[in-house]
């Protein structure tokens, strides 16, 4: 597996005084395969091959983690920096919620776990979520795709949005099925 990070990125979590060559080399002999370190305008890009037994580091906070324990192997000074948007955030935890009903067939998924975000205006993301969207791989569609990306990119966990008033009167299942609905994609001629 294959994960694309930005210098500037991995620094919003890690507290370093190793250069991203020195990042690169480390990470190299002690952990995820750093396969190349190449420079896109000023940015340095991270392009790490992660084994499939460690898909915690599928993230850019997996591979600060890392960074913290092995940067100070090498000599380096390494520390999580503290994130201010989880301080922030109050969630309610619930087995139910009054909007959603939702079916799983527990041999596929064992767990689903939902927000409800009311309001939301679908239209053009920030400019910097596109530029770091882009330095990954990903192109920007729009504010409601690109934080979803953004965010699994960042955490490592897969985020799916859906349009609530789209959604069958609140119900859904989680299932195999036989037949799979006509093909959908949010760029369709790709």
């Amino acid at each position: 597996m294959q994960i694309l990070i930005p210098d500037s990125w991995l620094r919003d979590y890690l507290e370093t005084n190793a250069t991203p060559k020195q990042i690169q080399h480390a990470l190299s002999l002690c952990g995820p395969s750093v396969e190349r370190l190449h420079k896109k305008g000023d940015e340095y890009i991270y392009d790490i091959e992660v084994t499939t037994n460690r898909v915690d580091m599928m993230s850019v906070v997996g591979i600060a983690f890392e960074c913290v324990a092995i940067l100070p192997r090498f000599g380096y000074k390494a520390s999580l920096k503290k994130d201010p948007y989880l301080e922030k955030v109050n969630l309610s935890t619930s087995k139910k919620v009054n909007y959603l009903n939702v079916t799983l067939d527990k041999a596929i998924c064992y767990r689903f776990s939902t927000a409800l975000i009311r309001d939301v205006k679908v239209g053009k993301s920030p400019d910097w979520l596109v530029k770091r969207l882009e330095l990954v791989g990903m192109r920007g569609l729009n504010n409601v795709v690109d934080i979803s990306n953004y965010l699994m990119h960042e955490l490592g966990q897969p985020i799916h949005t859906f349009d609530y008033d789209k959604i069958d009167h609140g119900r859904v299942k989680f299932s195999c099925r036989r037949s799979y609905p006509k093909r959908f994609a949010l760029r369709p001629n790709l």
